[in-house]
């Protein structure tokens, strides 16, 4: 853009002009395909309005290219008649790996209290995101509250909406996941897509989209878009415990593996560093595709630890862990969400040392939408959606979502 500028005016010279045409001719032939590439993965992950603003920009430097123009005219369907300044609350909610086993969840075994009380069935989930579109809430990007120097920004949205992030918590799938009806890990199905993976109780193998909150949810935003703003879906945080979706990606989580593994009658794993880094390659691969398809990333820290009763050099430990084993694999990261909601105050040593590893939106739990604006960063609350707060909706103020009694499944769970 610069050099056609420079072209457009009456300075340069006749050498000066050839040069700068040469110039020009030599960025184009370079930027053309990798910028087309990159805003044509824009749109083939849902992101329409990011895509358009991407082709219109190489528009500028290719005015005449018939193909640019034609993907513009592509995105134009699925991008809103009108942005306003939204200034209301902008609601968190939260959900940890569904149950897609209820008979397995629900048996009465030592887990089946943290199960009830603790997560959604999958039919819960469905029918919550289909009363949040009812009830005109648009999922939006985290990182679209913040800039790079965690600046609260504004943000616009289609008339009459209001803004929705979902927070997936945990989806590491720890050995325990099995016993309380969980998937066992993510994989990708005949179709390319990510969704979850287990063995029911009957040993059958069984690969679903829809038995994981993943799955289930980009199916609805490909019939329904505009319960995504910019193809937006949600935030998955996750831990370094154990496993990165169901796959052991470092020796420094093979232990705790075998422990669990061994503890629940399971055979132990012996793998070798090609062993690991098949999985690391695994999980990376899930993790491109669903950034490719409107999912961030968070840390729920390394080993899932109370952040506000460990002291400094724990949480550098944690964090250093977490950045070298995970976020190897995310890429980077500015979201926390803290465990269980245990914050670190904004002006403590030990969240300035979080902000200095470029974490800048931090999350907590409670009841109410909060957004606090502090120094370098973006405090916020989760509203956690399970069997307990179905349960007991007006402790949460659910009912501003959705009627809980119609989202809860009585059938599972007392079946």
């Amino acid at each position: 853009a610069a050099i056609n500028d420079l072209l457009n005016t009456d300075g340069p010279g006749p050498f000066a002009r050839e040069q700068l045409t040469v110039l020009l001719e030599d960025c184009q032939s370079v930027m053309y395909a990798p910028l087309i590439d990159e805003a044509t993965q824009l749109m083939e992950g849902g992101r329409y309005l990011s895509a358009d603003a991407a082709f219109r920009k190489i528009q500028t430097v290719f005015p005449d290219d018939t193909d640019i123009q034609q993907a513009i005219e592509a995105c134009a369907p699925y991008i809103p008649d009108q942005l306003v300044p939204y200034e209301g609350a902008v609601e968190f909610i939260s959900v940890k790996p569904l149950i897609n086993q209820p008979e397995r969840a629900f048996d009465n075994d030592s887990y089946a209290a943290a199960a009830f009380d603790s997560m959604m069935t999958v039919t819960e989930f469905s029918r919550m995101i289909e009363a949040l579109y009812e009830n005109d809430y648009i999922l939006v990007d985290a990182e679209r509250l913040y800039n790079e120097k965690a600046d609260r920004q504004e943000i616009t949205l289609p008339p009459g909406k209001k803004p929705l992030v979902l927070v997936l918590e945990g989806l590491n799938y720890y050995v325990t996941r099995r016993e309380t009806g969980n998937a066992w890990n993510l994989i990708f199905d005949e179709g390319g897509e990510v969704a979850a993976e287990y063995y029911d109780q009957s040993g059958n193998h069984v690969v679903s989209r829809t038995d994981e909150a993943i799955g289930i949810l980009d199916v609805f935003v490909e019939k329904h878009p505009d319960f995504s703003l910019d193809g937006a879906k949600g935030t998955i945080s996750l831990t370094g415990y154990e496993c990165v979706f169901g796959y052991v990606t470092d020796a420094d989580q093979l232990d705790d593996r075998n422990a669990a593994l061994e503890a629940h009658d399971y055979a132990k794993l012996s793998l070798s560093e090609s062993d690991l880094a098949t999985n690391r390659s695994s999980a990376a691969q899930i993790i491109e595709r669903l950034k490719m398809t409107g999912w961030q990333f968070a840390s729920s820290t390394y080993g899932f630890i109370q952040a506000r009763d460990h002291d400094l050099a724990r949480i550098q430990n944690d964090t250093e862990k977490w950045l070298s084993q995970v976020g190897t694999l995310t890429g980077p990261v500015s979201i926390l969400h803290y465990p269980n909601g245990a914050f670190i105050n904004g002006s403590d040593e030990r969240a300035a040392y979080l902000k200095e590893q470029g974490f800048k939106l931090f999350g907590g739990i409670g009841a109410f939408p909060y957004l606090y604006a502090g120094e370098s960063y973006i405090y916020v609350d989760k509203v956690p959606v399970n069997g307990h707060t179905l349960k007991n909706s007006s402790q949460y103020q659910l009912e501003r979502f959705f009627d809980a009694s119609a989202i809860y499944d009585s059938d599972a769970r007392n079946g």
